[in-house]
């Protein structure tokens, strides 16, 4: 195995914009397995990052280790280090391990350096989201919507939460948050009663469609409506409660919405919404917060804890224009 090395002062993990897991004094690590590692190629290379003396002593030399000052680690998946760039333009990269070894060795590397009691956060990159109802950035179907074009008209929609299922969830996670956003709503709400479209380019918003917090780590897979049928003005009642249910921004003018409530985008948008169904691994059971709390105070609050993140993406519009041709 191999690795790149970099000191920092701090280095963090974000996600649109939104820092969900920081180190402190330490370093970031990129690492990668080769064809023919082994576990006894990761712990040995576990056993070096820990003990490199990279760090500077009381005296300015570089005498101390990552154990000796007490540091933090950012772990990073990187198997563009195997590329072979001696012959032609274009890399090769064929002296990475496949996927599945190099899956292993890392999260084996990631366990030997968190058996050392050092803070160690793992960037997430192996944890994945699938489902059956679509692939990354494709159309969502209409079922999973708040809203739809029936016969060129509005009209409500099943409003399922879509198939989702979790691999990859590292070990020693204690729960998991699931979110869905919408970064794509308008800033201006006045543009949404003028005549014409609304400017594709116009300022964007988070929109929060889905929070859960302090979901079980056991939970692998939610079913198609397992956690979302149809609207209720005063919360839903979840047939498969999965964890704190928070609200979503369709609460508003004392009605209560909870858990999952689909695509309603502007149907004189012209640009197409993309809802970001993103999942959380933590090394805490709870966050401990009323089920008030929103998306901003879930985000900090679980922000020290984060172990991995994994997201996929489905698009949606209900501007006549952009419906995808049959």
């Amino acid at each position: 195995m191999i690795a790149l090395l970099q000191r920092v002062s701090e280095a963090s993990v974000s996600v649109d914009g939104d820092v969900i897991g920081r180190v402190a004094r330490g370093l970031m690590v990129l690492v990668c397995a080769e064809k023919g590692d082994s576990e006894l190629q990761s712990e040995k290379l576990a056993q070096k990052v820990l003990n490199y003396r990279i760090f500077e002593d009381e005296a300015g030399k570089m005498n101390k280790s990552l154990r000796d000052i007490g540091g933090e680690i950012l772990v990073v998946s990187q198997f563009t280090l195997a590329a072979d760039t001696v012959k032609g333009l274009r890399p090769s990269f064929t002296p990475a391990a496949d996927p599945v070894l190099g899956e292993q060795l890392y999260e084996h590397f990631v366990g030997k350096i968190k058996e050392s009691g050092l803070k160690t956060l793992n960037s997430g990159v192996d944890m994945r989201i699938f489902s059956n109802d679509f692939e990354h950035g494709e159309w969502m179907p209409c079922e999973l919507a708040y809203g739809r074009l029936k016969e060129g008209r509005f009209a409500l929609s099943d409003n399922l939460n879509p198939h989702l299922r979790f691999s990859g969830v590292p070990a020693e996670t204690k729960s998991l948050v699931l979110t869905c956003i919408d970064p794509d709503v308008p800033t201006d709400r006045e543009a949404l009663n003028n005549i014409g479209e609304i400017d594709a380019d116009q300022p964007r918003r988070d929109f929060v469609h889905w929070l859960v917090w302090d979901m079980s780590s056991q939970v692998t897979e939610i079913a198609r409506g397992d956690a979302s049928i149809g609207d209720s003005t005063s919360g839903k009642r979840f047939a498969k409660p999965m964890g704190v249910e928070g609200l979503n921004d369709y609460t508003r003018n004392g009605e209560v919405h909870r858990g999952y409530d689909g695509p309603c985008p502007p149907g004189t948008d012209a640009r197409l919404h993309g809802y970001e169904f993103r999942l959380f691994a933590l090394d805490v059971e709870s966050l401990n917060l009323p089920d008030t709390a929103t998306w901003v105070e879930v985000s900090k609050k679980m922000a020290p804890h984060v172990l991995a993140s994994a997201m996929i993406q489905g698009i949606y519009s209900l501007n006549p224009r952009l419906q995808p041709k049959e």
